[in-house]
């Protein structure tokens, strides 16, 4: 993780924290509003009632006249203060003794105003502007301020009697106004508007502040581990790329737990296992085709020998030869030539698709067709083999049409090659794929060359089949090359009658396109 990265998740998260820290303060301030709201409701419902009693003693015509009706008087207590002394009838209530031992205490002259008998400043909630109104609105009684906080038609209205109805928001912040219907026989309403208020107290303020810090220390904390712990996986990472360029393939990281970067050390590890398979394919190909190069040098000196020797006997003693021996001499170069072009053609063939950049098409390709178009030209040619073709319609194979073609043709020229006199192609079709079947009755194979048909490595020399022709081993590996390619399987067994060998049977099963 760079600086950049590392300042703007920091920014993200502290801005994070401090809005979440805010959203938690929030819904604190409306549970302790809730809770206080509790007590306030108790103290309004005492006071409706003290107004209630007052105003039983008015007639309803001379309610205006009555300014005092929302006073609180000396004798008010609310609820949990406790009950007063009962006045005398006339006087004002004498103070209560002072305790055994205890002076009086003082007068109040603070701001609850003379005549208060308050030990000290009023609460917020006994000193609250306040309004008695009737159902039309009109402002009958005011304490403090002739107007309404809000118009009538703005306020909500409480249906029935002692109904409390208030302004308060979902988070209750700031002061809002509660409207209560009275219990009297005109319709009339007590309005009261809460004096201003802090949204927090000073308990609360310093809680946010503490949950604010330890909410960014925790998240620089945790900011930190993670760029210490992404700072040691990078120094891992880099001491095992620099281990794969020295060529150690065996080099992975050590995974101690399955989280996002386990994750991605596992995959890691998996790719350089695909490396190091790749690579070993690799320097395996090339142990082999030095192999191969080398057994085909040694090989090939005596095919150079014999022509070298050929060409040098015509060349001296051209005149003394009979055309019968001149005749098998050029029989000799021929076979050689012919020897020296199959030997290009199949190298050439097996460099191109040991290429890995080798695609086989995705062409759909009638093989029956290929078929009876090969088996029609061996049957109309001078060979003396028996040809016969059994099979019916079968689904196409995708890939390349002239692979496919010489793959079924090195088939046929095998078969054709060691065949005493007939050849039998069959080809069925299985769920998902098709199988060529060829199968001849000559001398069958040995042991060795059933276990090494197909494999370039086995390469030992260049044998002589019947007809005087050189086989290289090398068709095998091209079919083989071809079969992987089309993602099929190439297997060749000796055809057995008890334990006589009666031929070989060679199969070529292709995956097909339906």
């Amino acid at each position: 993780m760079n600086k950049n990265a590392l300042i703007k998740v920091s920014l993200f998260s502290i801005t994070i924290a401090v809005v979440l820290s805010l959203i938690s303060l929030l819904f604190m301030n409306r549970i302790m509003s809730i809770q206080g709201a509790r007590f306030r409701d108790e103290f309004l419902r005492f006071y409706a009632s003290s107004i209630e009693q007052k105003l039983q003693k008015v007639p309803a015509d001379q309610v205006s006249q009555h300014k005092d009706l929302l006073r609180m008087d000396r004798d008010f207590r609310p609820p949990m203060m406790g009950p007063p002394p009962p006045p005398l009838a006339g006087m004002m209530p004498p103070p209560p003794p002072p305790r055994e031992g205890r002076p009086p205490h003082p007068p109040f002259k603070g701001p609850g105003g003379p005549g208060s008998d308050h030990r000290g400043p009023r609460p917020p909630h006994m000193d609250m502007d306040s309004w008695i109104v009737n159902g039309q609105g009109q402002v009958l009684i005011y304490k403090h301020s002739p107007a309404l906080a809000q118009a009538w038609e703005d306020l909500p209205h409480p249906t029935s009697s002692k109904e409390f109805v208030t302004t308060e928001n979902f988070f209750r912040i700031g002061n809002p106004t509660i409207v209560i219907r009275l219990n009297t026989e005109t319709e009339l309403y007590l309005i009261i508007k809460e004096p201003p208020r802090p949204m927090l107290g000073n308990l609360i303020i310093t809680q946010a502040i503490l949950t604010s810090a330890m909410i960014v220390i925790a998240l620089i904390l945790a900011i930190a581990s993670l760029f210490f712990y992404m700072r040691r996986k990078s120094l891992e990472a880099r001491s095992v790329l620099h281990r794969l360029e020295e060529g150690d393939l065996k080099a992975r990281f050590e995974i101690h737990r399955l989280d996002e970067f386990g994750g991605l050390m596992l995959d890691f590890n998996r790719m350089a296992e695909e490396i190091e398979k790749l690579v070993g394919r690799i320097h395996a190909t090339e142990r082999t085709r030095k192999q191969l190069l080398q057994e085909m040098g040694h090989d090939l000196r005596t095919p150079l020998t014999s022509l070298k020797t050929s060409f040098e006997t015509l060349q001296i003693h051209h005149d003394k030869l009979s055309a019968e021996k001149r005749g098998e001499l050029f029989d000799v170069l021929i076979r050689e030539i012919d020897y020296f072009k199959d030997l290009i053609e199949q190298l050439m063939t097996i460099a191109s698709l040991d290429e890995p950049h080798f695609k086989a098409s995705t062409e759909r390709i009638d093989v029956m067709n290929l078929l009876t178009q090969e088996v029609r030209h061996r049957q109309h040619s001078d060979s003396k083999i028996k040809w016969s073709l059994e099979g019916g319609t079968v689904p196409p194979v995708l890939g390349d049409s002239h692979l496919i073609q010489r793959l079924i043709r090195n088939g046929l020229e095998n078969a054709e090659r060691y065949a005493e006199s007939t050849v039998d192609v069959r080809i069925h079709e299985s769920s998902d794929s098709l199988t060529i079947e060829i199968s001849d009755n000559g001398q069958g194979l040995d042991a060795e060359a059933l276990k090494t048909f197909g494999q370039r490595r086995e390469f030992r020399g260049r044998k002589i089949t019947k007809n005087g022709h050189f086989s290289l081993g090398l068709g095998s590996v091209i079919m083989k090359a071809i079969t992987d390619l089309h993602n099929g399987t190439l297997n060749i067994e000796n055809r057995l009658s008890g334990n006589e060998i009666q031929g070989a049977t060679l199969k070529i099963t292709l995956p097909t396109s339906k």
